[in-house]
């Protein structure tokens, strides 16, 4: 499959001197739980956050302690009334960036409000958002929304549903499993067993961060080596610049009761975490590829993840097989026939539908986005069949890329190994078609 490379950054761990003295998360009219629904795009979770009076979008990460806004046109339309200047540090091989802290700041999420929040304001220009992902997001929140409730996550209805910290968990936890959870640095950490290697069982506490896409990251450590073969590979853009390093596979992930098998990995720079202050004993992060494979409930009062796994929860993890690597960039004026060879046109007015006939073609003008193909992997089968970084992605087997949403790119291309994908792309005035099988890395 492609993958969005924005996709796999999203892991934000914030150093700040921001004191969380803030009002808590509450229904706005008693109610017994509410539900919201949420875009997942690329195995991260998009909702609707009002802030100050006006509606943004939010990426729900429980890996993240502070509540974020990028300065985008969206966040513009926002009022702020306290704006203090601060520095801070996250995942990335740069220096510190600079941010505004306003407080007294209003959130609304549904029907649950909260009062006098601190909001993190930071420049989006260095995170390109909507080049990468198709999707525009305004901002990121996590401890703020996770501690005030018991939260549900259903990846497969793509809901979260809301309940009151009180609410009966017998009800709401059935055929489910209970690992404890560590909330240090108001972040989400849980002890898990692994092998890197067959029968060389190791344990560690993992972020669990519903912000990134990527299955498994682990740092390297003098007890902790990465087992090959493995990859060198851009892993995404934390809040302090690029975070590069290799992807592979380990043995075996024990989710409590639940063993998955060759888990999909990466192992990020040092230089990219080496500022951070990572909770003792912490080896790693789990995220959304393998969140995904169960229904999640976040108690954060007691300190408990309750899983359920899914149907798909058995699948094999593959990497980006095709080796094409794609981005959002920008928009085209395209000039598309609406008259067949006959001249007929299909009504498209629902309440007068019918055909009609004109004597010459007729055709029609819309902007499409342009997707382009940003890079592409060494010796992989799109290279070897010929495509090339910079052709403009037209058609996937068949299917017109410009008339659907970047992140539906990835669900075209989940495919098993050995079939067989036709690629069409424009290479200058040029239209070329390649052909490829896709082969697992490993």
């Amino acid at each position: 499959m492609f993958k969005i490379k924005i996709a796999f950054l999203l892991f934000f761990s914030i150093i700040t001197q921001v004191v969380y003295s803030q009002s808590s998360f509450a229904f706005n009219a008693y109610k017994n739980k509410e539900k919201i629904r949420f875009e997942l795009v690329n195995n991260l979770i998009l909702i609707p956050v009002d802030v100050n009076g006006v509606t943004l979008k939010f990426l729900l990460d429980s890996g993240v302690g502070s509540t974020l806004l990028f300065n985008n046109q969206n966040v513009a339309r926002v009022y702020f009334e306290q704006l203090s200047p601060m520095r801070i540090v996250g995942l990335g091989d740069e220096g510190e960036v600079s941010a505004s802290l306003s407080k007294g700041n209003t959130i609304r999420i549904a029907s649950a409000v909260a009062k006098g929040q601190d909001i993190l304001i930071i420049d989006e220009t260095n995170f390109e958002f909507m080049q990468r992902m198709g999707t525009q997001i305004d901002g990121i929140i996590g401890y703020a929304l996770l501690k005030d409730f018991l939260v549900g996550v259903n990846y497969q209805s793509k809901k979260i549903t809301l309940y009151p910290k009180h609410k009966n968990l017998q009800k709401i936890t059935k055929k489910s499993f209970q690992i404890p959870i560590k909330v240090e640095g108001r972040k989400p950490h849980i002890p898990l067993d692994f092998e890197i290697q067959p029968e060389q069982k190791q344990s560690g506490y993992f972020l669990i961060d519903t912000g990134s896409s990527d299955a498994l990251w682990l740092f390297e450590s003098d007890s902790l080596q990465m087992k090959l073969p493995v990859f060198s590979d851009f892993l995404g853009r934390g809040i302090n610049g690029n975070i590069f390093g290799d992807r592979g596979k380990i043995h075996q992930l024990d989710m409590g009761t639940y063993s998955m098998n060759q888990v999909k990995v990466a192992y990020p720079d040092k230089k990219s975490f080496q500022n951070l202050r990572l909770m003792k004993g912490r080896v790693g992060s789990v995220g959304g590829e393998i969140l995904k494979r169960f229904q999640l409930l976040f108690d954060y009062e007691n300190q408990y993840l309750y899983l359920k796994p899914i149907k798909g929860v058995s699948e094999p993890f593959y990497y980006n097989m095709s080796g094409i690597e794609i981005q959002h960039s920008g928009v085209e004026l395209v000039k598309e026939r609406i008259t067949n060879q006959l001249g007929l046109m299909q009504q498209q007015n629902d309440n007068n539908p019918g055909i009609e006939i004109f004597m010459v073609p007729q055709y029609r003008l819309e902007l499409r986005p342009v997707i382009e193909i940003f890079e592409v992997r060494p010796k992989s089968p799109a290279a070897q069949a010929g495509v090339l970084k910079g052709d403009i992605l037209l058609r996937i087997n068949g299917k017109i890329i410009s008339k659907i949403k970047i992140q539906e790119i990835s669900s075209l291309l989940q495919k098993k190994p050995g079939q067989q994908l036709t690629v069409t792309v424009r290479r200058g005035d040029k239209t070329l078609r390649f052909k490829f099988r896709l082969k697992p890395l490993f």
